[in-house]
């Protein structure tokens, strides 16, 4: 059966959204190592999130943070450790400043 998606949008393990064309997901799955299932699942929300990746309008499986340059961030639930090490941040302590224990950590603070 085939579906009439005009794109996907991802949230990446990074933060940056990804826009996939529709009837390419199998083949961008293919191209970036990937399980097709897996984002298949996340797409049709049966998943939060896989390897990283969440899907773009499931905004409540996002922590979003502002970097003290005012750029607004999102990173998925499953992807904070990675995300904060390579922003070389503390994990930790953003996620005190997402609950609210903290107003910011290094200037960034929740967004």
């Amino acid at each position: 059966k085939r579906y009439n998606i005009k794109e996907y949008k991802f949230l990446g393990p990074s933060g940056k959204l990804i826009i996939i064309p529709g009837g390419k997901l199998k083949s961008w799955c293919r191209d970036n190592n990937l399980n097709f299932g897996g984002m298949r699942a996340v797409w049709s929300k049966y998943a939060r999130y896989n390897k990283g990746y969440t899907r773009f309008d499931n905004i409540d499986c996002h922590y979003r943070f502002i970097s003290p340059e005012g750029e607004l961030f999102l990173v998925g639930m499953g992807t904070l450790v990675s995300w904060s090490e390579s922003h070389n941040l503390s994990s930790k302590s953003l996620d005190r400043v997402w609950r609210q224990k903290e107003p910011s950590h290094r200037g960034w603070r929740r967004g």
